[in-house]
């Protein structure tokens, strides 16, 4: 196989063999071939190679491993038991012509679908589905060079303003989402003078952009710049504000045509930067416009329609948001519970009704999880309370404090069940079992103890040291890891347990999935996942600089969420590392990026002891050991991996809400709420998630509608009241 990757062989072996076992040999090896010839990257500009009865040399870019590794899970899940046996035993023919069909639906240029004068923004939407669509134009750099071009044309022919009439190359740029590309925009509006050090050095002074300068202006595109171009912007948002069809240019729109073609508009004003202070914009209408880090400062937008907008970073201090429609506005940060003293953990009931907070000065407080109103502050603890957990029903709750108390409190009532005696030192860990009935806890005293509510009685395990981490598995067994020792196994019965893990050592975290396939083990900085059904261990993921605290699996299985002393929360897509079937290990970057390796042979174990050989930019390509090698594969795409910074003394304790939108995290004396779901739908970049705040001091949303009691907390909470107050003349922040 010349110029064939080892990788794309291999997979593509695995097809063949798999779907046409009656396919002779040299036949077969035709097909691998064909298959990995035709897994070049979608938008080479070469037309594909087409083989018939000889060999052909493929392309050095022939990779079906170049693909994302969440596209490649969709590739990988036909190869499990189930379709091994669906493919071989029912209509053997028709399941591998349908799987092939799928399958080529990835490859670029398949020998039946070739277009060769289609337009690489056609080929992107009829090759690749819309769940994948921002993973792919995030990860693919002739994407950008393409709309770049394409925007290069448009200008130099005086007609980039037609881009906001041409949806899909619109939707394409918004999926990229490129700060190249929006600063395009920018330099064509406003271009920067050809001096352009000195140019820089005039605005830290802060003078007007409009300042003369000798040197001249010049575009993005080497044209000169369309001094109309902002204001054929403005005029299509403008538009938006009139009901009915319209007569434009000859043509006939229909307002919801018009209202997105403003949106667009509207997003390329502010994505270029420009201060939109001051403007009217009463009663226009923009649904779904990206307005993120947009300057809006007094602004008028009484009565507009600003559903499903971006308002994510966005200064909107003054700005008069009365009686607009505010239907799923998105921020990316939620409102800051202040508690008022330190906080160590913070836990959602599974219904979704309460939000629980424990404290330093032994209190839990409980709030309404959708409007965050504190409903009850329980006191009963003489310590700091640690450790909080719900039961299944959420008619109960948990708490364990640093004294050597557990307490169940009648969520019903907000008041105390019953206190369990038994433990003599700190309680670390609480964790309700499946039944509701069963609860276990571990203390620093060096026992694991396991609760029968009904009858308050109570088997032990004694251990040599403090009990640092326990979760409960699904056959309600409990795992249980003590100083100094790996993770246990123990059914509540037998004195001795048994080891599930026994080589990881300093184990301060550790959490099961919920649908109990998983296990992750927080291994002081490093963090392990485990298969639950296999005792294995699948990969490690690095990048924590402290120990790990507090280790959460999203409600849907798919995203990991850790947090450290490290004063960083992190969060991985188990979808991107599972994809390969392969042992891995991701580790971040030194430009914060995540790197996936993976084993060469699936029976390598992982060495302590590795030696690393690098690329000329410093990255790994691959971890050496007695044992075996740890092959780099490459970077992860976009929504693999984000870093949540800001926590002075990192996170105690996290939480996601039922439905997954939300992401709560305690430490310091609150718990801040992220909007998860914002992130995972794209609608949020920005790597340091910290910074993306808006400022809304002053903000009038008096009868706005649509706003949920979440967001209006938090407008609130920064400043926004009923009627606005508008900023003074040079108040404003720069």
């Amino acid at each position: 196989m010349l110029g064939i990757s080892n990788c794309a062989y291999r997979m593509a072996n695995k097809f063949s063999m798999l779907l046409l076992p009656h396919y002779h040999a040299g036949n077969q090896n035709k097909v691998v071939e064909n298959l990995a010839l035709e897994a070049r990257p979608y938008f080479s500009e070469k037309p594909p190679k087409i083989i018939t009865h000889h060999r052909v040399q493929s392309s050095p870019e022939s990779r079906l491993d170049s693909l994302p590794f969440e596209i490649l899970e969709d590739i990988m899940q036909h190869l499990d038991v189930e379709s091994r046996k669906n493919l071989l035993e029912e209509r053997l023919l028709e399941a591998s012509k349908g799987f092939f069909e799928a399958l080529i639906s990835w490859l670029p240029y398949s020998q039946s679908a070739v277009l060769p004068e289609a337009k690489l923004e056609n080929l992107f939407w009829r090759r690749i589905p819309p769940k994948y669509r921002q993973i792919q134009a995030q990860t693919d750099s002739r994407l950008q060079t393409y709309v770049l071009n394409r925007l290069k044309e448009l200008a130099g022919s005086g007609q980039l303003d037609k881009i906001v009439e041409d949806h899909q190359l619109f939707e394409l740029i918004r999926l990229i989402s490129s700060p190249v590309i929006w600063d395009f925009f920018k330099q064509e509006i406003h271009p920067k003078p050809r001096l352009e050090g000195l140019w820089n050095w005039v605005d830290s002074w802060g003078f007007s952009e409009k300042t003369p300068i000798k040197g001249g202006r010049i575009s993005a595109s080497g044209a000169q710049p369309n001094p109309r171009l902002e204001q054929i912007l403005l005029d299509w948002v403008e538009r938006s504000k009139t009901e009915g069809m319209q007569e434009i240019a000859g043509n006939t729109l229909s307002i919801e045509e018009v209202q997105k073609i403003a949106a667009n508009a509207l997003t390329i004003l502010v994505k270029a930067g420009i201060d939109l202070s001051g403007h009217d914009f009463n009663k226009i209408r923009v649904p779904a416009a990206d307005l993120s880090q947009g300057w809006f400062n007094n602004t008028q937008f009484k009565g507009a329609d600003l559903s499903n907008v971006n308002f994510y970073g966005a200064t909107l201090e003054g700005a008069d948001l009365r009686e607009a429609n505010l239907v799923q506005l998105n921020f990316w940060r939620l409102p800051t519970v202040w508690v008022g003293s330190l906080v160590h953990d913070c836990r959602y009931s599974p219904d979704g009704s309460w939000l629980a907070v424990s404290t330093d000065e032994g209190q839990i407080k409980l709030y309404q999880a959708k409007t965050l109103k504190l409903e009850r502050t329980l006191d009963g603890h003489s310590a700091a309370v640690v450790r909080l957990s719900f039961s299944s029903d959420s008619k109960l709750l948990a708490s364990a404090d640093k004294d050597h108390n557990v307490m169940i409190w009648d969520i019903k009532h907000k008041a105390l069940l019953s206190e369990l005696v038994g433990h003599t030192d700190a309680v670390m860990n609480v964790k309700f079992l499946k039944n509701s009935e069963l609860l276990a806890s571990g203390s620093a005293d060096g026992r694991a103890m396991l609760w029968n509510l009904q009858s308050e009685k109570f088997s032990q395990i004694q251990g040599p040291s403090a009990v640092l981490a326990l979760d409960a598995l699904p056959n309600n067994e409990l795992l249980v890891s003590w100083a100094g020792m790996g993770a246990l196994r123990w059914d509540g019965v037998v004195q001795e347990p048994s080891y599930f893990c026994k080589n990881t050592h300093q184990i301060q975290s550790m959490k099961v999935s919920s649908d109990g396939k998983f296990l992750v083990l927080g291994a002081f900085n490093k963090v392990e996942l485990w298969s639950l059904e296999k005792q294995k261990r699948l990969g490690i993921f690095e990048g924590h600089h402290d120990r790990v605290n507090a280790l959460e699996f999203s409600p849907d299985g798919e995203f990991l969420a850790t947090a450290s002393e490290d004063e960083t929360i992190r969060l991985w897509n188990l979808r991107s590392v599972l994809a390969s079937g392969k042992e891995f290990s991701v580790a971040v970057s030194k430009d914060g990026s995540p790197m996936l390796a993976l084993k060469e042979e699936e029976s390598i174990a992982l060495s302590q002891s590795q030696t690393q050989t690098a690329s000329p930019e410093g990255e790994p390509l691959a971890s050496v050991s007695g044992n075996g090698v740890l092959r780099m594969c490459g970077r992860l795409s976009a929504d693999s991996y984000v870093q949540l910074k800001g926590y002075r003394k990192g996170a105690w304790g996290m939480s996601f809400s039922p439905d997954g939108k939300v992401l709560a995290l305690s430490g310091n004396n609150q718990v801040v709420l992220w909007n998860f779901s914002g992130w995972r739908e794209g609608v949020y970049s920005d790597p340091d998630l910290f910074q993306a705040e808006p400022s809304v001091k002053g903000m009038g949303i008096k009868d706005a509608k649509g706003l949920d009691p979440i967001n209006r907390h938090f407008l609130q909470q920064k400043g926004a009241t009923g009627n606005p107050k508008p900023l003074e003349l040079g108040a404003q922040c720069i």
